[in-house]
């Protein structure tokens, strides 16, 4: 029997699930809500019962927001950590460059620009 191209490929690994923590190991939910693309009414409920959770970075420096931008998650998740922390607009991705910047340059869409924008008027 003769084989195709992608019968002789070897499979491809599952691909491996992101586990978010701190520096010091401590889990994040609310990053690892938004990086398991979980919906916003499940990611309000992290926000509201730890609205601490908004400040925390993860080992690569990131904030909820900045996770929710890589991931290219939906605008109504990307809008919800916005508001509830306007700072994250403005802090640096992997302190290299603002998320507004980083949103602007990898072309997240224009209601993400908006709602960034919305959450941080300062920032335009």
């Amino acid at each position: 029997k003769r084989f195709t191209v992608e019968e002789a490929r070897p499979p491809t690994p599952p691909k491996r699930r992101r586990e978010h923590t701190t520096r010091k190991g401590e889990r994040l939910p609310l990053h690892q809500s938004v990086e398991d693309d979980e919906p916003v009414d499940a990611v309000e409920v992290r926000v509201r019962s730890n609205p601490g959770d908004l400040r925390k970075q993860n080992t690569q420096g990131d904030m909820p927001l900045h996770v929710s931008l890589k991931r290219g998650s939906p605008t109504e998740v990307v809008a919800l950590l916005a508001r509830e922390h306007p700072p994250a607009v403005m802090e640096p991705v992997r302190e290299i460059v603002p998320a507004l910047q980083y949103a602007l340059e990898h072309e997240v869409g224009d209601e993400v620009i908006l709602s960034l924008l919305e959450a941080c008027p300062d920032a335009a």
